[in-house]
């Protein structure tokens, strides 16, 4: 069984497409962004981002707390029903994210649902729309437990709620309370790094569809469908975005 959350049998099938053609538009492009999400809000960055639930519908909405962003995800929530969060805009194409991660009280193999992992993520030329979630999705579980946890992956959403293809696994990866966590794309080329290590890269030369432009922007993944443990969505999330594009 391939491990983590995006199976290679999981998900919905979705026929191929058109690639997206470069976005061409009369509007200043953005180049630059930084937050210590120092405000209580809900959701995260007001109308300044683009919002799982409340732009998307399916989804959830990111919502920060003093320094700390995370999840609003509850207990049971539907499967692949991420808090996602996305810059506004009209971005460069290629991007550099880096985010700092936090969790107190971290899920281990018996505080938390085996296959539902928990996990932070970044988000590359990414948009989201009523009903419709598409761009790259790269995560990292923060699970301690090296069966159910600690893996890195690349998934590419492709619209509704569980439309996805995964991409890429990556290098399996112990997470710790403030990890640097960044990811880039450049041209057609995805890497990932925690703490400034490469831990995969994939290129979407040959992918159909792939993605020419979008917004960066942030994920968060809570289930915790079995009820095991004390943790909660807020248990674990981000202190730290900053992202840029040229």
């Amino acid at each position: 069984m391939s491990q983590g959350r995006f199976a290679s049998s999981a998900g919905i099938l979705v026929a191929d497409g058109p690639n997206e053609a470069t976005h061409v538009s009369s509007w200043p492009r953005q180049g630059a962004y930084r937050t210590l999400f120092p405000n209580t809000q809900m959701p995260v960055g007001g109308s300044e981002w683009r919002h799982g639930f409340s732009d998307g519908g399916p989804w959830y909405n990111f919502r920060s707390l003093s320094n700390k962003a995370v999840g609003s995800q509850i207990n049971h929530a539907p499967a692949f029903s991420d808090s996602l969060a996305c810059l506004g805009g009209y971005w460069y194409n290629d991007q550099s994210v880096t985010t700092t991660i936090t969790f107190a009280n971290p899920p281990t193999n018996g505080t938390h649902a085996q296959l539902v992992p928990e996990e932070v993520e970044i988000l590359l030329r990414f948009s989201i729309d009523q009903g419709v979630a598409r761009g790259y999705e790269c995560l990292w579980s923060v699970v301690q437990d090296a069966t159910f946890g600690r893996y890195i992956q690349l998934a590419r959403w492709e619209g509704g709620l569980g439309q996805f293809t995964k991409l890429a696994d990556g290098t399996a990866t112990l997470a710790t309370d403030g990890d640097t966590f960044s990811a880039s794309i450049v041209g057609t080329v995805i890497t990932v790094q925690v703490n400034g290590v490469t831990k995969l890269t994939y290129d979407t030369t040959a992918d159909n569809p792939k993605y020419a432009s979008g917004a960066p922007g942030i994920g968060h993944y809570f289930q915790n469908a079995s009820d095991l443990g004390t943790y909660v969505a807020s248990d674990f999330g981000l202190t730290s975005f900053s992202v840029t594009a040229n």
